[in-house]
């Protein structure tokens, strides 16, 4: 949940531990759309979509569902994505959990102290609310793709994430 971004692009090559899988797009501005994509809400549900929880709090991303992805633009697309990568690239994007929610915290500590306490809780979080520079993103990359999502069903989709990581971020330590 610490982590800002999930796909990076750079047009110089780079050498990369195993950590890291690499994609590498001969169109730079394709590669750029690609980024685009895979630092977006489609991602981000499909990626905890297909986490494993092997080793308790942390999980682990398989490679073969990350080529199983479906989210390469079409050109006209891509043209699309690449002009958001352009307007995004130097904003600096908090942890994913404050950009999915900016009352994560909050709202982890009144989860966890009402399941391991069973304390009420006085004043519940406020609704969940993200940032807004996260709202912005995908709802840029929703239009640029041309899909039909309302922001009610972004928020949905955030929600769903937030509550997941939640509670795999509260699970005890190995």
């Amino acid at each position: 949940p610490n982590q800002k971004l999930i796909a990076f692009h750079s047009d110089i090559p780079l050498i990369l531990s195993d950590l890291f899988h690499v994609i590498s797009e001969s169109d730079s501005d394709y590669g750029k759309a690609v980024t685009v994509l895979l630092n977006s809400i489609f991602a981000l549900a499909y990626l905890f979509y297909m986490k494993e929880e092997t080793t308790g709090r942390y999980t682990e991303l398989r490679q073969h569902d990350l080529y199983k992805m479906r989210l390469y633009p079409t050109r006209e697309q891509a043209k699309r994505l690449a002009s958001i990568y352009e307007k995004y690239k130097d904003k600096r994007f908090p942890s994913l959990r404050e950009q999915l929610d900016v009352y994560f915290d909050e709202r982890y500590q009144s989860f966890w102290v009402q399941e391991r306490k069973s304390q009420k809780i006085l004043q519940p979080p406020p609704p969940l609310k993200p940032h807004d520079l996260r709202l912005k993103f995908d709802m840029d990359v929703i239009k640029a793709v041309g899909a039909n999502l309302s922001e009610e069903e972004l928020l949905n989709a955030y929600k769903a994430i937030v509550w997941d990581m939640i509670v795999t971020r509260g699970l005890r330590r190995d």
